[in-house]
């Protein structure tokens, strides 16, 4: 392709050419619409244009020759049009590299690029955003006729730091200080404009610098070192978003929640180092109360309407406020719970955190809402996030008192049968098979952390929570006894994940042997008997690696499933005999990871059996103990740990589980490597 004798393409290069300016001068005006031109020419793809113009001498220079300028202070008197072409400019570079495979960029681009981070160009234009900010909060955007300009500007600044974090090797932007920098300014700029929060444009181009500031702040956290300033500008910006329009700053609001759990995780902190902490914490809950009492409104409302919407009137409209409070996964409500969790876990005595929570009643709104929510199994995200919040709680023993004061029982526990389905054939019903689907909100997932809960709270508040503990095993024994059994026939993760979640629970209820007889014995006596039946088929799978294996294989396919492998694509015809070595590391990974879980079930299991047996020394001390107390567990025989549960557990499987254990001790000493997330596991379970 080459350039037409009238082509107006001729004409556009020669008003955006640098020496020919230094001949005569171009109004501002003209030079704005011709690099309007260009950006719509990128903006369009026109590829045959698009050609002819890269091939051009200069003509990345030219074009990008008003970046290299210095602009006046921001004032009403400002050029605006000089703005527009600063942002057009930007807009093409961040077109051109996001479209053009990376080593097809012209040279001369690559250039003019480098040369743009050599002469600081970056810290010259955030600098010059940021002052951008401040005039307009200082005017607070009494100007509307500069406000389109300022938000092109802002707009196209912002798509190229967001490119400029995905292509920073292109961009030379990978200098420490210069991205710190660059966060802070965008930081100092959203802050100044949100603290307007009754002008529009200040609100609307804070909310555009909001984004670009949870952004960089997911991209470049590694990087940032000042974080108590940073917690202290946000708390400022929250302060801000929650005097506006709420309706207008929900979006923002959520980015400003998404950036304080961000930050509050890249260091640990104590409630010590947040001097805003209390006022951070008030601000959160009352916004959680807030959102709670509308998405419980919003549940019950879509629970009166039901689904039969054919039946409202053409002419009916809806309450706009309605459609605003679903359950999303990045919406305020499920970021603010995410976000109390965090602060939660800061306050290590859980002193702060109830002082200011007596104050705003957020605990009794959210198990409200919890328990409708469990009821109609609605609001998955909500759920998810509320019990995590309330399992940070649950560490102390005043957040437990409060959870348990509040009604925390009477919100999960016969709410929670709505969650699941039991089966017919024993088996549990649960999709959930890889590790990331295992991750994901799910309702079985609820589940386990339901019943995490409930062992949370028994081990803070022992005696004070018995009664409620064994509430909810007497109403939830058939699932939890269901749950013990699939171990043998269903190896998935999630199957492994809620046995190991059960069985915890189980160990703390252990501790109160006498009470849980006295209250519900033959669930006692079945519990100890699924115990019993539970550590031989683990002994029997952890015995035998390649049965296990094989047992993996035949449950769920040709493979082992995706459960516990990364997706190997394996040919179908392939011969069995000769698997790839990166099929059978996959597999001895997989195998790793079920081994892991069985063995941890185990030794949780044998924890729990301990407590139902007398102590040896005291069976030889006390010659007052009846050992008509306590029922048998294991037979007393030397039969092999068998896999078919016709068989009983005897002395046998005691000793084979030994053995497996020693073994897999050696085995770990060879290869000098724990199991996967293993860290602790020989000093934790080995003692038990």
């Amino acid at each position: 392709f080459s350039l037409g004798e009238w082509s107006c393409l001729q004409v556009v290069l020669e008003l955006i050419d640098s020496k020919q300016q230094e001949r005569y001068w171009c109004p501002p005006l003209l030079h704005r619409a011709a690099i309007a031109f260009l950006h719509a020419l990128w903006q369009d793809r026109r590829d045959s244009a698009m050609l002819v113009l890269r091939t051009k001498p200069k003509f990345w220079e030219n074009l990008t020759n008003p970046l290299f300028g210095t602009l006046p202070p921001p004032s009403e008197s400002s050029e605006l049009s000089v703005l527009d072409t600063c942002a057009l400019i930007m807009k093409i570079i961040c077109l051109e590299i996001y479209y053009v495979v990376k080593g097809s960029l012209d040279q001369s681009l690559k250039d003019t690029l480098k040369n743009f981070s050599t002469k600081k160009r970056f810290a010259y234009w955030s600098e010059y955003v940021k002052s951008l900010a401040q005039h307009v909060a200082e005017t607070e955007g009494t100007s509307c006729a500069s406000i389109t300009e300022y938000q092109m500007l802002i707009s196209a600044w912002r798509m190229l730091l967001i490119i400029s974090t995905s292509h920073a090797d292109i961009m030379h932007l990978t200098d420490s200080a210069v991205r710190q920098q660059l966060f802070l300014d965008v930081l100092n700029g959203t802050k100044v404009l949100l603290q307007v929060p009754m002008s529009v444009p200040c609100l609307q181009l804070g909310s555009m610098l909001c984004t670009l500031l949870l952004i960089l702040l997911k991209q470049w956290k590694s990087e940032l070192s000042s974080v108590d300033k940073i917690i202290n500008s946000l708390t400022q910006i929250l302060e801000g978003v929650l005097q506006a329009d709420q309706q207008m700053m929900e979006k923002t609001k959520a980015k400003v929640f998404s950036a304080l759990i961000t930050v509050l995780q890249m260091k640990e902190m104590k409630v010590n180092d947040i001097p805003q902490y209390p006022q951070l914490v008030l601000s959160v809950c009352e916004t959680l109360q807030d959102e709670v009492i509308a998405l419980l409104d919003q549940t019950r409302h879509s629970l009166t309407l039901g689904d039969a919407a054919d039946d409202k009137d053409s002419m009916e409209t809806d309450d706009a406020s309605r459609a605003k409070h679903k359950d999303q996964r990045d919406g305020v409500c499920v970021l603010g719970l995410h976000l109390a969790k965090e602060l939660c876990e800061v306050d290590e005595d859980g002193d702060c955190w109830l002082q200011i929570t007596r104050k705003v009643p957020v605990l009794p709104t959210i198990f409200a809402a919890l328990e409708i929510s469990l009821r109609v199994k609605q609001n998955l995200h909500f759920t998810e996030a509320s019990l995590h919040l309330l399992l940070t709680l649950a560490r102390t023993q005043q957040g437990a008192a409060a959870m348990a004061g509040a009604g925390v029982t009477q919100s999960v526990c016969l709410p929670l049968l709505s969650v699941y389905q039991l089966s017919t054939n024993g088996a549990i019903q649960t999709s959930a098979s890889s590790r990331k689907s295992l991750d994901a909100p799910s309702w079985p997932g609820v589940y386990r952390l339901s019943m995490s809960l409930m062992e949370r709270l028994l081990k803070t508040l022992r005696y004070n929570f018995l009664t409620e503990a064994l509430d909810f095993v007497g109403v939830h024994q058939e699932r939890i006894l269901q749950c013990l059994n699939a171990v043998r026939t269903v190896q998935s993760l999630a199957c492994l994940e809620e046995a190991d979640h059960t069985v915890g629970f189980i160990l703390q209820l252990s501790n109160f042997t006498k009470e849980w007889h006295f209250h519900l014995p033959q669930l006692m006596r079945d519990m100890q008997v699924n115990l019993c039946y539970l550590c031989q088929a683990c002994t029997s799978l952890l015995h035998s690696r390649k049965m296990l294996q094989h047992y993996l294989q035949t449950k769920n396919g040709d493979s082992l499933p995706s459960s516990v492998t990364p997706r190997v694509q394996r040919n179908p015809q392939a011969s069995s005999k000769h698997p790839s070595p990166e099929s059978e590391a996959a597999e001895q990974k997989a195998l790793l990871t079920v081994q892991y879980s069985l063995l941890k079930i185990l030794s949780k299991s044998l924890a729990a059996l301990r407590h139902f047996t007398p102590d040896v020394c005291q069976i030889l001390l006390d010659q007052s103990l009846d050992l008509a107390e306590y029922n048998v567990l294991f037979v007393l025989s030397f039969t092999t740990p068998a896999f078919d549960s016709d068989v009983a557990p005897s002395f046998g499987t005691l000793l084979a589980t030994v053995n497996v254990a020693l073994n897999m001790l050696g085995e770990m000493d060879k290869k000098k490597e724990p199991f996967p997330q293993a860290a602790g596991l020989n000093m934790q379970e080995g003692t038990k």
